[in-house]
């Protein structure tokens, strides 16, 4: 068991390392020592985010083993990836991009949301350049996701992020910027339209 660092864009916070620990079931008991990465200390009702809920972030938290990089992720209210909505029901999405200093772009995103009545949970690289990471031929994996009311679970391969940042770079890097944001969108806009929740950018070191 290890502990380390991790910078925020407001404080330092110890984390503890314990493989295998976290398994993404849609249960937050297994995170109950760990410290959140960010904290929205209260609703955003500064936008007209389709009366906020279901893409309103209130905590962030981040943890690692040797595998996989885990996220859990608390809303305000409880997230909907209904597969059959109805007309004009407001649906969740959830981003993560991941930068490496010496990258312009993120070298990859994760996205998650319910569409054409399935659900997407993939990894995708832009691969030609035309900054859509959620085409079929840029999806580089799929994750490991759970969600129960207002919490979402995922965990991310630290291998896959290692071969692409390696790919790219011609070299790996340990010190990552992730960029979370979410989004809640109307069913009737098939996605394309919506308000969105960003956090700010937060660095983490994986080991």
């Amino acid at each position: 068991m290890t502990q380390k660092s991790i910078l925020t864009a407001f404080t330092t916070a110890i984390v503890t390392l314990k493989p295998s620990r976290i398994v993404a079931d849609g249960d937050d008991s297994d995170w109950k020592h760990t410290l959140p990465l960010i904290i929205e200390m209260e609703r955003d009702l500064s936008r007209n985010n389709y009366k906020l809920g279901v893409a309103d972030i209130k905590e962030v938290f981040l943890i690692q083993d040797a595998e996989n990089l885990y996220f859990l992720i608390k809303f305000w209210d409880p997230v909907n990836f209904n597969l059959n909505p109805n007309h004009d029901e407001v649906l969740t999405s959830l981003y993560v991009n991941i930068y490496v200093k010496e990258w312009s772009k993120p070298i990859l995103q994760v996205y998650i949301h319910p569409l054409w009545g399935k659900m997407h949970k993939y990894i995708g690289v832009d691969f030609d350049g035309d900054d859509d990471y959620e085409e079929e031929s840029d999806r580089v994996g799929e994750i490991t996701l759970a969600y129960k009311n207002n919490i979402i679970e995922f965990s991310i391969s630290l291998g896959i992020i290692r071969e692409i940042t390696k790919k790219l770079l011609g070299h790996t890097s340990n010190e990552l910027e992730l960029e979370i944001f979410s989004c809640a969108w109307l069913s009737s806009d098939g996605g394309y339209h919506g308000d969105l929740d960003f956090l700010k950018r937060v660095t983490y070191n994986i080991d």
